[in-house]
């Protein structure tokens, strides 16, 4: 029972602590530049280091390639060295995007996904004025196709991933292949019944 009563103390201390380290943050967000095995975040000519003590903040941040999108919780320290880089103590993660899905990709059935950056994605059907490729993004803009709001997880493992629109929610499991091969595994959010898996293509 003390041991209980310990452990009971010692997470309610850390939960608190984490709650204060919040209350005191901001979030940051930009783009990620990985240099002399330092983490940056870069935004409007900004550049603020990446500190943390959380493993699981490394592990994302060396998962991660540089010109992916982060928005992080963190607390600005205080300006010690002005020679360099303002620091941040970074909290938490929120989310991240990852440069190297922007962009046209094909499933087996001919089926166009156009990642439109790190939160939005369109989904059709090819045809004569809507390629799946750049060349078609003013017609896609100017067409009423089916879209989507994702967010990928800072996870350390397999992505995961949150894809909604006003009529459905999934949730997603995202893999890596190759850098032109991804794989896509769907959740229906309601139910949690697991939708054939996507392979995705580059196409651009």
């Amino acid at each position: 029972m003390k041991q209980l009563a310990y452990l009971t103390l010692l997470t309610s201390l850390f939960v608190n602590l984490l709650a204060a380290r919040l209350a005191f943050s901001r979030t940051y967000t930009g783009y990620l530049d990985k240099s002399n095995q330092s983490f940056y975040i870069v935004k409007n000519n900004q550049k603020l280091e990446l500190k943390y003590t959380e493993t699981s903040i490394g592990k994302v941040l060396r998962k991660l390639s540089n010109r992916d999108y982060l928005s992080v919780d963190a607390i600005l320290t205080p300006d010690d060295d002005k020679r360099g880089p303002q620091v941040i103590d970074v909290v938490s993660i929120n989310y991240v995007g990852l440069q190297e899905l922007v962009g046209f990709w094909k499933d087996k059935t001919g089926l166009c996904y156009n990642f439109m950056g790190f939160t939005t994605i369109k989904v059709f059907i090819p045809g004569p004025q809507l390629k799946c490729n750049a060349r078609s993004i003013t017609e896609i803009n100017k067409s009423d196709l089916t879209t989507y709001n994702y967010f990928i997880n800072p996870d350390d493992g397999i992505w995961t991933m949150l894809i909604s629109n006003e009529n459905v929610q999934y949730l997603a499991e995202l893999s890596s292949i190759s850098s032109t091969k991804k794989k896509l595994v769907m959740y229906n959010a309601e139910d949690g019944k697991e939708l054939p898996a996507v392979i995705l293509y580059k196409t651009n």
